[in-house]
């Protein structure tokens, strides 16, 4: 059981020094401040078939579930 827990100690170190040296911080370039801090925008826009029609009949069907349309 100790030689168990000598590699597995072993092994958490490696791995906590690879990841440490390969994490370089790097900051956006399109990062917005705020008062409250910082922070960069991403696209929430959705497939075109995925329309306003489309959710509501998914809404509708609830665990049922919806066909994708073709």
């Amino acid at each position: 059981m100790p030689s168990n827990f000598r590699r597995l100690s072993f092994l958490v170190a490696l791995l906590g020094g690879l990841s440490a040296a390969a994490v370089d911080p790097v900051r956006a370039e399109t990062t917005e401040t705020y008062d409250w801090g910082s922070a960069v925008p991403i696209s929430t826009a959705g497939p075109a078939w995925y329309d306003d029609a489309y959710y509501q009949q998914v809404i509708a069907n609830g665990v049922a579930g919806t066909s994708l349309r073709r």
